[in-house]
């Protein structure tokens, strides 16, 4: 699956998120700038600034480059190399590299 690029994104290995933050998904599931598929986990904001705030906290706790990245659609293909941008149905989307983009995550 892919998850949708909106304006700011921070994209976040669902695996390291669920290793560092226990029971974190669950909570923020109910947030309306959550998307996830089998391996992310999209966060949107409406700037880059408000996504740097969170990306700066991540990086705190510990997480790596390899497993988060800000993806602007601004300048969607500037995304790291575990990363593929490209469109899905038309609608521009990111996947984990080396995994088939399929269905969008609604």
């Amino acid at each position: 699956m892919a998850v949708t690029v909106e304006r700011a994104n921070l994209i976040v290995r669902k695996e390291a998120s669920q290793r560092r933050f226990p029971g974190s998904l669950e909570r923020t599931r109910k947030l309306r700038n959550f998307a996830e598929d089998d391996h992310l986990v999209r966060l949107a904001f409406a700037t880059e600034d408000d996504a740097r705030i969170l990306l700066t906290e991540f990086e705190s706790q510990g997480f790596r480059d390899d497993e988060l990245a800000l993806v602007s659609a601004a300048d969607p293909y500037v995304a790291p190399v575990w990363l593929e941008v490209g469109l899905v149905e038309g609608t521009l989307c990111c996947w984990l590299r080396d995994e088939e983009p399929g269905a969008i995550a609604r």
